[in-house]
């Protein structure tokens, strides 16, 4: 079964990780707190911070290692385009370009 990858677990992400669910697709969560809001949804969960671009790259090349890519990588309501960005773009999934998501996340450069 195909699986998406969400990167925030918290309340304002529970809609997004249902709607995931729903869709039929396995969920793997990614946020800081193993007790977030949306981790006894996951099928998997891995507890990094939102905002660890490193890590989350780290994470990105054992999916490419073992070829298990998700289907999506995505956040909802959450200012963490950056890392969500720079995972896509390993992955070779849609994403919007890195300069573009860490300018979106600065008022003042955007």
């Amino acid at each position: 079964m195909s699986y998406v990858m969400l990167i925030g677990g918290g309340p304002l992400q529970r809609p997004m990780a249902k709607e995931i669910k729903q869709r039929g697709y396995e969920l793997l969560v990614t946020d800081a707190d193993p007790h977030c809001a949306c981790a006894e949804l996951a099928d998997q969960f891995v507890p990094i911070s939102t905002y660890d671009i490193q890590a989350h790259l780290r994470l990105a090349q054992d999916f490419l290692l073992a070829d298990n890519l998700p289907a999506a990588v995505l956040t909802d309501a959450a200012d963490i385009g950056p890392t969500v960005s720079a995972v896509a773009i390993v992955l070779g999934l849609p994403a919007c370009g890195f300069h573009a998501a860490e300018s979106a996340r600065n008022k003042a450069a955007f």
